[in-house]
């Protein structure tokens, strides 16, 4: 029986690999980690009305750190940046107030 797990972030695998041999991977990998940012930026603004590049960075390294996690140890360290990234929010929020 073959077993597939997590192994971390493959742009990251790639990046750590390819990025003194390869610019163009380098360039991809950067770019893809930079849009993703963007993204949780969108999202962020939706949800708390307003755009905040703190609090988009930190959703963003909640993100990155969980899955790096994910490949290392046992447990479910997604569920907990999920709930970390939803009480960052709820503080944004009631900040606005």
């Amino acid at each position: 029986m073959v077993e597939h797990g997590a192994r971390g972030c493959m742009l990251l695998r790639a990046y750590s690999e390819y990025a003194g041999a390869n610019e163009a991977i380098a360039a991809l990998v950067q770019q893809q980690k930079r849009e993703f940012r963007e993204e949780i930026g969108r999202r962020v603004e939706v949800c708390i009305g307003s755009a905040d590049t703190e609090l988009t960075n930190q959703v963003w390294l909640l993100f990155e750190g969980a899955t790096a996690a994910a490949s290392v140890f046992d447990g479910d360290p997604i569920r907990s940046a999920r709930r970390a990234a939803l009480d960052l929010v709820a503080v944004a929020k009631e900040r606005l107030k």
